[in-house]
């Protein structure tokens, strides 16, 4: 991907879980955007973020993209995950 390319966000979600089948995102308890925990904190609780990107044609079909993930608090201080 060339430096004039770049990936859009077209949707972004939360959901308890996700998976990709035949092209299809599948959601279990997708739309969440507030987590009560009745537990001390730190917590642990399980979920799934499926995102869908616009991508630009390519002169190379079937190009694999790498595609990272961040996690920061609101002080834009990374947030490491096990």
């Amino acid at each position: 991907m060339g430096d004039s390319e770049r990936l859009d966000v077209e949707w972004i979600i939360l959901a308890d879980s996700a998976e990709v089948v035949n092209n299809k995102v599948y959601l279990m308890g997708g739309g969440w955007e507030t987590l009560t925990m009745n537990v001390p904190l730190p917590a642990v609780h399980p979920c799934a973020v499926a995102v869908s990107f616009l991508v630009p044609p390519s002169d190379e079909p079937g190009r694999a993209l790498n595609i990272g993930v961040q996690i920061a608090d609101a002080q834009s201080e990374k947030v490491l995950v096990n």
